[in-house]
């Protein structure tokens, strides 16, 4: 049975919201580092959505690296086209 994140978790203690836009091919490759309010990292889940323009854009990846620090980033760039990341951590109770 479906459920709502809210039920899925035993309810929500808070939800950050942004966007980032990552550089295409020739960039860092490092990804770009989100400073976030704290969270408790073993009751926390990230949720990205992205879209680079190009079908060689590469994936999207997000790592919750400590508790105030969100890192995302892009991985097998080949297009010179930058990707739009919006992301979302979600805290349960």
């Amino acid at each position: 049975m479906a459920g709502t994140l809210d039920s899925l978790f035993g309810g929500i203690k808070s939800v950050q919201r942004g966007e980032v836009t990552l550089q295409g091919a020739g960039g860092s490759g490092t990804g770009q580092n989100v400073s976030i309010s704290s969270v408790d990292m073993a009751k926390s889940v990230v949720i990205i959505n992205y879209s680079s323009g190009t079908a060689d854009g590469g994936e999207a990846k997000a790592v919750l690296t400590t508790s105030t620090n969100l890192n995302i980033a892009r991985q097998s760039v080949t297009s010179s086209t930058g990707t739009s990341v919006a992301w979302q951590v979600v805290e349960s109770n």
